[in-house]
């Protein structure tokens, strides 16, 4: 009998260890804290013109306007709107939402692979149907609200100010109790062109309103470990570049310890983790020198045309008032907005009055006013994907390899992986051949290494050399190298 009662103490005793080794459940208190302690400072432009909103600001001064797919027609569903106006039923259909998650799988047949790739153009023509917009486009509006230019409407694009505006955030966690994402997301009534005003500006204006659009969403996704670490940070980007930038806790610019610092391109609100000037290869004091750099330079390698500065508007977001948007099928109170299925500005195209553009043989209209955050992929992301794209084995020092069909150019960054084959402990090597076509001295910690640098699809033959060890004592292998992609 002794002996069972021990056994049970035992027993109860593990359970209450496993208990507490437990995550700690991802409570309102404990979200709003860690929404604190991780929330980002972004740096405007010294010239921004364009600012975060209150989106429940924003939709008070916006008609809810609905956009024939055929014909592009537009008229006025209701005007003025509420936040509960637009996240009824009829503006949140799910198709989209749904479907933008589930991918058929890899061994699909093509008629499979067919089937859904109409059906998701089909549910993303839908979220062209309806719009909000403080600009009203339907044919018998009154005057004074079809005016681009006008005082109301410049006030309302311009956003701010700052020391009022909410910053949004989504938090989830990440799979098999690994830790938090956190996704703080900053709403924009209006979108400037993405080119700086320069000599080229009135040679090429309709160049200049590239970009141009109402409405727009940044994000900067913090992932946390289980131990609520900084982990990884995302900043949001765009451009002909890949898609924003993966950053590991390391090589994030922190204020006070935890707060991952942002520069904000002017009028186009990419994020960037330092000032990078104008990301061009224009030289706006020459602009011959600016026209040799277009040739030369291979286009795929890409610019963001982004222009940053340090002594702009500074925004510490954890200073202001965080907002928790919750999910798309349980919003926060207020924040129904999420759930709206449809553009939150309307486009230049649209003020302009062009006609809706179609793509292809597909009934798809094309729009670049964003729709809600909650409706993108990224909003589900809760993890970093990570995939081993090859292996390259009986490696020596100086040897070149040609990675041009082993890389996906979804790849941001790339994880090297060495196995030293003669037991050598290697500290660093330099990579040759990834953009820029520079060495790149990378130094590893437990023998994994994160490039400096992006991926391009014209700079995957790479040049491997200057193995060294700890003591820096050179190597020459053969060594076997992993290579891993990180998908963001």
């Amino acid at each position: 009998m002794r002996i069972h009662k021990k056994l049970l103490s035992l027993l109860g005793l593990l359970i209450t260890l496993c208990i507490s080794a437990q995550a700690v459940p991802l409570s309102e208190e404990r979200i709003k804290e860690l929404a604190i302690k991780f929330a980002p400072e972004i740096r405007f432009h010294k010239s921004e013109n364009y600012f975060p909103c209150d989106m429940s600001l924003y939709i008070s001064q916006c008609a809810l306007q609905s956009r024939d797919p055929h014909s592009g027609k537009i008229s006025l569903e209701k005007f003025p709107i509420t936040v509960n106006d637009i996240s009824k039923d009829k503006y949140c259909p799910k198709d989209y939402a749904e479907l933008i998650n589930k991918q058929p799988p890899t061994n699909a047949s093509p008629e499979t692979k067919a089937e859904f790739d109409q059906d998701l153009f089909e549910a993303f023509d839908k979220i062209s149907e309806y719009f909000i917009s403080p600009l009203h486009l339907y044919k018998d509006a009154d005057p004074k609200f079809k005016d681009p230019n006008s005082e109301r409407i410049k006030k309302v694009h311009a956003g701010g100010p700052l020391q009022s505006v909410p910053c949004y955030f989504h938090a989830k966690e990440r799979p098999n109790n690994s830790g938090i994402v956190i996704q703080y997301i900053f709403m924009y009534a209006h979108q400037g062109p993405m080119l700086p005003e320069n000599w080229i500006t009135d040679l090429l204006p309709k160049i200049m309103d590239i970009g141009v659009h109402e409405g727009d969403v940044e994000h900067l996704d913090v992932y946390l470990d289980n131990n609520d670490q900084l982990q990884w940070v995302y900043y949001s980007a765009h451009g002909s570049k890949p898609f924003g930038e993966m950053l590991s806790a390391s090589e994030v610019p922190l204020k006070e310890g935890t707060h991952p610092i942002a520069y904000a391109a002017k009028y186009g609100h990419a994020l960037h983790s330092k000032d990078i000037g104008f990301d061009s290869p224009i030289n706006i004091k020459s602009p011959l020198k600016s026209l040799m750099n277009l040739i030369k330079k291979k286009p795929d390698v890409g610019y963001t045309f982004d222009t940053t500065s340090k002594d702009g508007p500074i925004w510490s977001c954890w200073k202001s008032s965080l907002v928790n948007l919750g999910d798309r099928e349980k919003p926060t109170i207020g924040q129904e907005w999420i759930r709206f299925n449809g553009r939150l500005g309307s486009t230049f195209d649209n003020v302009n009055g062009s006609p809706v553009k179609h793509i292809k043989n597909f009934d798809f209209t094309f729009n670049n006013s964003p729709a809600s955050p909650a409706i993108d992929n990224w909003w589900w992301r809760t993890n970093v994907q990570k995939f081993l794209l090859t292996t390259l084995t009986g490696v020596h020092d100086g040897d070149v390899f040609d990675l041009s069909n082993e890389i996906p150019t979804r790849m941001r960054k790339l994880e090297w992986k060495i196995i030293s084959d003669n037991q050598a402990d290697v500290f660093q090597f330099f990579i040759k051949g990834l953009d820029p076509a520079i060495a790149q001295n990378i130094i590893t910690k437990n023998r994994s290494i994160t490039t400096a640098k992006k991926v391009f699809s014209n700079k995957q033959a790479v040049k491997l050399f200057n193995f060294k060890t700890y003591n820096l004592k050179s190597v020459e292998g053969p060594f076997t190298i992993e290579i891993w992609g990180l998908e963001e």
